[in-house]
């Protein structure tokens, strides 16, 4: 039997699997459909969460720890406007932090992304 990993849908997010609109409009239908509320009732608060327990299985030793912190510090700290909040940012830090994680390396399967819960990114074929 086929285990499932319970994250696998902001693993496949992260991976771009599906496609993105709104960052955090669409992470607040994965942490829905996770924790089998109204997508309307997913915080920013849950998202980010979420974002940070999944992320903190990957980020197992003091000095990645230390890494994704020093980059959040100076990100928020940066004179130039790259991100409009620093929740904008450690959201883009753990999904960056996520897509990099070979699959390999993820407890359970992913299985394929669910078109009920976001809309499908569409593959772009190369001729």
């Amino acid at each position: 039997m086929i285990k499932l990993n319970p994250y696998r849908h902001f693993y496949l997010y992260a991976k771009l699997h599906y496609k993105r609109t709104n960052v955090i409009t669409d992470l607040k239908a994965i942490v829905a459909d996770y924790c089998g509320f109204y997508k309307e009732d997913a915080s920013t608060n849950d998202v980010i969460r979420m974002l940070l327990k999944i992320t903190s299985h990957h980020i197992n030793n003091s000095d990645k720890f230390l890494r994704f912190m020093d980059e959040l510090v100076s990100r928020i700290n940066f004179p130039f406007k790259i991100y409009d909040s620093p929740i904008e940012y450690i959201i883009d830090e753990c999904l960056s932090i996520l897509q990099g994680i070979k699959v390999i390396d993820i407890q359970g399967e992913l299985g394929t992304a669910d078109k009920n819960i976001l809309p499908l990114k569409i593959k772009e074929v190369v001729k």
